[in-house]
């Protein structure tokens, strides 16, 4: 049960983001793409590391391999889509929100509520600050749903004590 909410939540936060991408791209303004790299590559190589290590779905997808028909075939193919998704998505979502505003504006805590707010939409940068709420549910279920079946598998091996 706790996988199809999983699932569910997740389909439903993709649809979102998407949306909001598709949205965000009508208040772009070519303006603030000059200068596009303003603090140079090494900036950019740091946020893609940071962004990288700060995606721990990975590891909740290789414990469900044990439960997976033809793991070792399947679990690398559906991590490596899963990632080049959130390559896709992330890309997506910086390329909308530096064209929306000025990269000197952003506010980095809530930096695509604010775009939004800054081009009239105060009603979609509201929804997106609850929505960011939401989204670290489907992270937590997750995370339980990987956690439980370490725990399995460690009680069964012997490693937890009875």
């Amino acid at each position: 049960m706790l996988e199809y909410i999983a699932i569910v939540a997740v389909g439903l936060k993709v649809l979102l983001i998407l949306a909001i991408i598709a949205l965000g791209f009508f208040y772009i303004n070519t303006q603030n793409y000059v200068p596009f790299l303003p603090n140079g590559f090494g900036a950019v190589s740091t946020g893609a590391a940071t962004v990288f290590f700060a995606v721990f779905g990975y590891d909740a997808m290789r414990t469900a391999a044990e439960e997976a028909k033809d793991g070792k075939k399947h679990m690398p193919k559906a991590i490596l889509l899963s990632f080049a998704i959130a390559l896709v998505l992330y890309v997506l979502a910086t390329l909308m929100l530096t064209g929306m505003q000025n990269w000197q504006d952003f506010d980095p805590t809530a930096a695509c509520a604010v775009a939004f707010q800054s081009v009239g939409l105060p009603i979609v940068a509201t929804v997106l600050s609850a929505f960011a709420a939401i989204s670290i549910l489907t992270v937590m279920l997750t995370f339980l749903l990987g956690v439980s079946r370490a725990w399995f598998s460690m009680s069964r091996d012997g490693l937890l004590p009875k």
